[in-house]
């Protein structure tokens, strides 16, 4: 999962370098406390500040859903369930 997150944020990088965006890519995270929009909004911050980037909110929902997506995730004996 940690390498679906790393390629998302590297096409995001090169989207934003080419001044592309998502379009109509909406979620609501409500809860700002959410561990996953935390970790997002730090990876996003760190990002900006190291390659002088500034990144659109429809990025930060989808980063943001992808960690939510990798912590909802369970696995067993026979795989992921």
């Amino acid at each position: 999962m940690v390498q679906n997150v790393l390629i998302h944020l590297m096409l995001s990088i090169k989207r934003i370098n080419k001044d592309l965006e998502w379009k109509q890519f909406k979620v609501n995270f409500s809860d700002s406390d959410n561990v996953e929009v935390i970790v997002a909004e730090r990876i996003i911050r760190r990002i900006e500040e190291e390659m002088n980037i500034c990144f659109p909110p429809d990025e930060f929902a989808y980063l943001t859903l992808l960690l939510v997506a990798k912590n909802n995730a369970t696995f067993d004996v026979n795989g992921i369930s």
